[in-house]
């Protein structure tokens, strides 16, 4: 049994990354951030890794 809620929505929303945005910043792991978005970390990383900005 998978210890992450399955949530209503597919998508990550404004809010959420937004939130994962603000949790980076502060060196949250995507694991911790994964567990409050009731996400697997692998999303989180996806996520990260599609809409970085390169320097």
């Amino acid at each position: 049994m998978s210890k992450y809620i399955l949530g209503n929505q597919k998508h990550l929303t404004l809010n959420d990354r937004i939130y994962i945005e603000n949790e980076l910043a502060k060196g949250t792991p995507f694991k911790d951030i994964a567990a409050f978005l009731c996400k697997v970390p692998t999303t989180i990383s996806k996520e990260v890794c599609t809409h970085r900005l390169s320097d």
